[in-house]
C-alpha cells in the first residue's frame, strides 16, 4: 500500500507540473545577454535584461517591477523596432530582481519575427 502512495504522490506531482507549466511555444534563450528599453503608460524609458523569446511572447529580468502587473501594455524597444506587448506575469527572480512574461500584440509582425531570427541565430 505504501509503495502505491508514494506512486500516486509522484503523479500527482507531475500533473502539477505540466499545469502550473502554460506555456505553448518553445523558449528561445537570449544568449546575447541583450538589453531592451521598454516604457508603460505610467513610466518611460526603463531598462530590463531580455532572458527569452517564443512565438507568443518573451521574458525580461527587471530590477524596478513598478507599474507592471498582467494585463498592463508596454512598448518594448529591440533592435528590430518598437514592439507592443502586454504583461502576463511578474515574478520574483534572483537577487532583487524580478522575471517579467509578456505577450506580442502582433506576433506576426516583421520586428517579431526578426527578434526570434536574431535569438535563434545567436
Amino acid at each position: 500500500m505504501k509503495a502505491q502512495d508514494n506512486h500516486s504522490s509522484q503523479n500527482c506531482h507531475a500533473q502539477t507540473a505540466e499545469l502550473n507549466d502554460r506555456r505553448k511555444w518553445s523558449r528561445i534563450p537570449d544568449a546575447a545577454g541583450s538589453q531592451v528599453r521598454f516604457s508603460t503608460p505610467a513610466s518611460d524609458n526603463r531598462l530590463g535584461d531580455l532572458v527569452e523569446v517564443a512565438v507568443g511572447g518573451f521574458a525580461i529580468r527587471v530590477t524596478d517591477d513598478r507599474d507592471l502587473f498582467p494585463g498592463q501594455p508596454v512598448s518594448v524597444c529591440f533592435n528590430e523596432g518598437t514592439i507592443r506587448a502586454v504583461v502576463k506575469y511578474v515574478h520574483p527572480d534572483t537577487n532583487d530582481a524580478h522575471r517579467v512574461g509578456m505577450e506580442w500584440v502582433q506576433p506576426k509582425s516583421a520586428a517579431v519575427i526578426a527578434v526570434l531570427r536574431r535569438c535563434l541565430e545567436s
